[in-house]
């Protein structure tokens, strides 16, 4: 096949419910498995109206585009029952595993700076919730 357009717009029927993305969104992370499938390499399975046909959960795949669109900046949703769900389709679509813990503390990039009187850093609760404050003046 010619060489693929990364920008084009493509349209994925995801057990049922439809979406609009690029290539290039859905080719993001090398090896997994909609990189190979958007990948121009194979052939794939459309539905009658044209569209990528792919048959797992449609409301599901919602969180896999926003994690292919935001990368480390997606967060993942805090019910446990969806994130299990998730981590199935995670496994399928050959994306690194969702694991609520691992959410990135963006609330630490509001700290522009240590101050240089503490003789130890802050250090971070383990519900990362509270950050209590190092030693001394």
């Amino acid at each position: 096949k010619s060489t693929m357009n990364n920008d084009q717009v493509i349209e994925v029927n995801v057990g049922g419910k439809c979406y609009t993305t690029t290539r290039s969104t859905l080719t993001k992370i090398q090896d997994s498995m909609l990189s190979s499938m958007f990948s121009g390499k194979y052939e794939s399975t459309k539905d009658n109206q044209g569209r990528y046909f792919i048959d797992r959960s449609g409301r599901l795949f919602e969180y896999i585009l926003e994690y292919l669109r935001n990368g480390e900046k997606w967060t993942p949703p805090k019910d446990k029952h969806i994130l299990s769900l998730l981590n199935t389709e995670f496994e399928y679509y050959g994306l690194p595993a969702v694991d609520s813990d691992q959410i990135p503390l963006q609330s630490l990039e509001l700290i522009p700076f240590i101050p240089k009187y503490y003789q130890s850093p802050p250090s971070i609760s383990d519900d990362k919730k509270t950050i209590s404050g190092g030693s001394g003046q």
